[in-house]
């Protein structure tokens, strides 16, 4: 993970882009209407819509909750390896649409990270050349520092076997 001297290899200016997943907001969508429909009944339309609306919001709120913390983790990832002597080339948005997920770009590689972007349930996942670690965006948050150092450690030591 780390760069020869006096390379031109461009380094990552600490940003990381937003990434909306549209399975996510299509779940809440869905759920809120079937949540809102049950409400017919009892309130009629207008209380059924307002419910919908009310539920709507509360969930995309959710979602970029979820999505803003995945970002913290990556950017803290990124922060720790570069800080260890990694070079960290860039951070980009994964291609596929329809997920949230961000390529870090490495000498030693693509090291991917993604998740569930809905708190409180968020779940981040951190993979690099078929080895995958999967664990609740709280408990990555609160150890990030030592989930960096493992991933630093688990590249380094594969570049340099």
């Amino acid at each position: 993970m780390t760069a020869e001297p006096g390379s031109d290899i461009a380094c990552w200016d600490d940003r990381v882009e937003g990434a909306f997943d549209p399975r996510v907001v299509a779940l809440i969508v869905v759920l809120s209407g079937l949540a809102a429909s049950v409400n017919v009944p009892y309130g009629g339309f207008a209380f059924a819509a307002a419910a919908f609306l009310l539920l709507c919001a509360a969930g995309l709120l959710a979602h970029f909750a979820g999505q803003r913390r995945l970002q913290r983790i990556t950017a803290g990832l990124a922060a720790h390896w570069e800080a260890h002597g990694a070079t960290v080339e860039g951070i980009t948005r994964d291609r596929g649409w329809s997920r949230t997920a961000w390529v870090v770009h490495t000498t030693a590689g693509p090291i991917t990270v993604s998740g569930l972007a809905l708190a409180p349930l968020s779940k981040v996942s951190i993979e690099w050349e078929g080895t995958g670690d999967v664990l609740a965006a709280t408990d990555a948050e609160e150890r990030l520092d030592s989930l960096a150092a493992e991933w630093y450690q688990e590249v380094r030591y594969a570049t340099t076997n």
